[in-house]
């Protein structure tokens, strides 16, 4: 029996930049988004019938009906595509929370996607994939790539960046558990909070020139509704900057918050800092494509 094992990494968004609503009831975005070493850890294996199975320290998705989970929507939709009905064990090891504002569902249903692969020696075109990723889910496609990425339209539009300096991530990483919170933070949004997209362009051009950057380049069009929908956001903000001395930022539509530091152990010494508070705090860091890409296939 093979098995193929995946990581399915966190993002963060170094901006999120929301454009206005658009005809088709999405709202357009300009978003660069990362990869962190925050990893769920997916495996799909050989099997005699169709099953998914979710452990790990994260709660939230134990309940949920296997057809509503983005994963199982990622094996059914990969197997239409290429004409295939072998049935597979997909176990999820879940350590990102959920509905956190840091894709970890869009992460795993990715990374079944390029398990599946895989396990059954078959390949589609880059553009393809994303295509079958757009249908899963707005995240999904970046998930495809990793790495450090700019998405724009509602995320199916992707330009793949030179990989951000690396950065060291202090997140307070607190899962909301609505089903629907990412659709009730875009309508709360106003028209104050949108935003016109240069600052993206602006830090793509920055990844590409190889060229470092900071806090001033970082925006989120969710700062202030976080602020408003999840009481503990300006708390979470204000005691991330005080352990880190850097400006703290809120993770995709939040309730997640992190910071982006160059000191590898002021990162951790925050981080343990902020979990002594009894905050969900944890260090980790950028993320590369070729890393986070990474597949292990075994026979048992």
């Amino acid at each position: 029996m093979r098995t193929v094992r995946a990581l399915a990494p966190a993002k963060i968004n170094w901006t999120l930049e929301v454009l206005g609503k658009r005809d088709d009831g999405y709202h357009e975005l300009r978003s660069v988004l990362q990869t962190v070493s925050l990893c769920d850890r997916v495996s799909v294996s050989e099997a005699d019938e169709t099953r998914l199975t979710v452990s790990g320290r994260v709660s939230g998705l134990h309940g949920l009906p296997v057809e509503d989970n983005l994963a199982f929507r990622a094996y059914e939709m990969l197997a239409g595509e290429l004409g295939r009905d072998d049935p597979v064990a997909i176990s999820i090891d879940k350590q990102v929370p959920v509905a956190a504002g840091l894709g970890g569902g869009s992460s795993d249903a990715a990374a079944v996607m390029r398990a599946l692969l895989a396990l059954w020696d078959e390949e589609l075109p880059p553009r393809r994939m994303r295509e079958i990723a757009a249908r899963i889910g707005s995240d999904v496609p970046f998930f495809v790539e990793c790495g450090s990425v700019m998405v724009a339209g509602r995320g199916e539009q992707l330009t793949v960046l030179s990989e951000a300096p690396r950065k060291e991530i202090v997140l307070i990483a607190r899962g909301n558990g609505a089903a629907d919170k990412t659709g009730s933070m875009f309508e709360a949004l106003e028209a104050d909070d949108y935003l016109d997209g240069a600052r993206s362009i602006a830090l793509a051009s920055l990844f590409n020139h190889r060229l470092n950057y900071g806090d001033q380049q970082l925006v989120n069009s969710f700062d202030q509704v976080a602020r408003g929908k999840f009481a503990e956001v300006g708390a979470d903000l204000g005691a991330l900057e005080e352990a880190t001395g850097r400006k703290g930022h809120v993770a995709g539509s939040g309730p997640s918050v992190y910071a982006a530091l160059d000191d590898g152990d002021r990162a951790r010494w925050a981080a343990k800092r902020l979990s002594a508070e009894g905050r969900p705090a944890l260090y980790c860091r950028t993320l590369a494509s070729v890393e986070a890409l990474r597949l292990e296939v075994s026979s048992d």
